[in-house]
């Protein structure tokens, strides 16, 4: 059930037990007090108060205050690990090889460099100002100030929108548009 080897649940939110082969997670008064254990598992939260989990191989999360501090540290499908890290409202960060974002402030500054994709991401005050231009190049293809104006010109696909939902286009096939 749910990717879940055995749910139990006893009076909803009261109790809600989650198995799988190596881990066993049990919410108390769910989501507020819960635990993991297994042989793979280990670690206890009091949301939103406290936590520290581990999942062997696959990830280790704590927070103090959450959503104030969290640490968070996966397993990716490659093998690699993403580091993330937030001290909301002043900052947040997600790192992992080929990909690194920072952020600044809680409507402030974002910034994204992606090595998979070639691409540089800058936002600020993010979500409403974004540019985006592949690494090395001086050419922004894509600018957006949301939810009033946004282009994209990128790989022979254009696409414009102005007071966003009203107007709205999109074009592929030629290049440089």
């Amino acid at each position: 059930v749910l990717g879940y080897a055995r749910v139990r649940t006893l009076l909803f939110p009261a109790f809600v037990a989650l198995d799988t082969p190596q881990v066993r997670k049990r919410f108390f008064l769910f989501p507020f007090v819960s635990t993991v254990g297994g042989p793979d598992g280990d670690g206890w939260r009091v949301w939103p108060l406290y936590g520290d989990t581990t999942i062997r191989d696959r990830e280790h999360t704590r927070f103090v205050g959450w959503p104030f501090y969290i640490r968070r540290d996966r397993r990716l499908a490659d093998g690699s690990w993403e580091h993330q890290r937030i001290d909301a409202p002043w900052y947040a960060s997600s790192e992992s090889p080929g990909r690194r974002t920072h952020g600044y402030g809680s409507l402030g500054v974002t910034h994204t460099i992606d090595e998979h994709a070639g691409t540089e991401a800058i936002g600020s005050p993010w979500p409403f100002v974004l540019r985006e231009r592949r690494l090395g190049e001086e050419h922004w293809f894509t600018w957006r100030l949301a939810p009033l104006y946004g282009r994209t010109d990128t790989d022979g696909f254009a696409s414009r929108f102005y007071a966003w939902p009203l107007y709205r286009w999109r074009r592929a096939g030629r290049p440089g548009i």
